[in-house]
């Protein structure tokens, strides 16, 4: 038997536990309510391919007032967004209604910097080393809102990329601007890319093909060559000189969260794995095809796949677009059954609903592609 003053701690201990899970339930819900909507979480990575409110890989994400939208931490407003920037949308999708709310916006741009070459009859430009490939749709326009065209790219004129990074270390663009840059001090540069070679006595780095200076004092000190990193800068008597250098840390949400990402095949499928747009992609006799077969899949391929985020930071596919038009490609409208044994049949999956009403203004910029 429990002595009476024990029982009556023990029911006061209860009483404590209730409250607390009380607050919890509370908070949790109220976490809830901030997203703007509850249900499965999905991240799509790729290039903004329209507005209204913005669609990526084919999927439309409503934005709210609490929709976070930054670009390598510096905080930006809907407006900033522009046709061609490459993004980590993270949101929720409604079971229901299948209606997404972007809850976070990440811009990845890939590089600005002066322009070393180009070549009009192969469509490239070269930028801080790196060859950048323009499509026909590639989109591009001047400050003023003008269209802007491979023909008036010019040697030693800034120029800003958005795009995705093959598997040679170029990158195809999605969008080419002609960033505002001041008259007056240094030129400022940016470079995303993969970590080639690394001296840090001497403060020297390479990211893919351009060798870049730092203070030794300003590398992290957990830097190791194969990681995927950006830094920022000025040219100094022409010369790129960093300033910051940074660990690339996408975020694709929870694990279990439904991903999407455009990009290119970045290494030799084998075993059942590849790396599209830096993440490392799991497919195996459950994974759909869609536009051609497991053998077909090479390097510098561009998919889009869709999949599960799993424990160790790879997706599990359950669907690869092959020969994916990335500025124009729909995926299937996953279902909300999708698990990394694969997806159900595309007859089985629910109709898809009608587009709601959008809840602020649609984002009124001209489409222009880069010529």
């Amino acid at each position: 038997m429990i002595h009476p003053t024990k029982a009556k701690h023990i029911r006061g201990y209860a009483v404590v536990l209730l409250i607390l899970f009380g607050v919890v339930c509370s908070v949790t819900a109220a976490d809830r309510d901030q997203d703007g909507i509850g249900g499965t979480g999905n991240t799509s990575v790729g290039p903004v391919q329209r507005f209204g409110s913005i669609f990526v890989n084919g999927r439309e994400y409503f934005l709210s007032e609490h929709t976070s939208i930054t670009a390598d931490g510096a905080s930006l407003n809907e407006r900033d967004l522009r046709l061609g920037d490459v993004v980590v949308v993270q949101g929720r999708v409604d079971a229901a209604s299948g209606r997404s709310q972007a809850l976070r916006i990440a811009v990845e741009q890939a590089l600005q910097g002066l322009v070393e070459k180009v070549d009009v009859e192969a469509r490239t430009v070269t930028v801080l080393g790196q060859v950048v490939r323009v499509m026909p749709d590639t989109f591009g326009e001047t400050p003023d809102g003008k269209p802007f065209s491979l023909t008036q790219v010019r040697v030693n004129e800034s120029i800003a990329v958005s795009g995705l990074m093959r598997e040679d270390g170029s990158w195809t663009a999605t969008r080419i601007s002609r960033p505002v840059v001041s008259t007056a001090g240094d030129v400022p540069f940016m470079l995303r890319g993969t970590l080639r070679a690394l001296d840090r006595a001497r403060g020297a780095l390479t990211i893919g093909t351009q060798t870049l200076t730092v203070t030794p004092q300003r590398l992290p000190p957990d830097l190791a060559v194969g990681q995927s990193v950006y830094a920022r800068g000025y040219y100094r008597a022409g010369l790129p000189q960093a300033q910051a250098v940074q660990l690339e840390r996408r975020d694709l949400g929870p694990v279990g969260s439904h991903v999407e990402i455009a990009g290119h095949i970045q290494s030799h499928p084998a075993l059942g794995q590849a790396v599209c747009n830096g993440t490392l992609v799991r497919y195996g006799e459950d994974t759909q095809f869609i536009g051609g077969m497991t053998a077909q899949l090479t390097p510098g391929m561009p998919v889009a796949i869709q999949g599960i985020l799993r424990a160790d930071g790879s997706v599990a596919a359950a669907r690869i677009m092959l020969r994916a038009d990335f500025l124009h490609a729909e995926l299937p409208r996953q279902p909300t059954a999708l698990h990394e044994k694969g997806p159900r049949p595309l007859e089985q999956q629910p109709p898809r609903p009608e587009r709601p009403s959008i809840e602020r203004p649609s984002i009124d910029r001209p489409q222009r592609p880069f010529m």
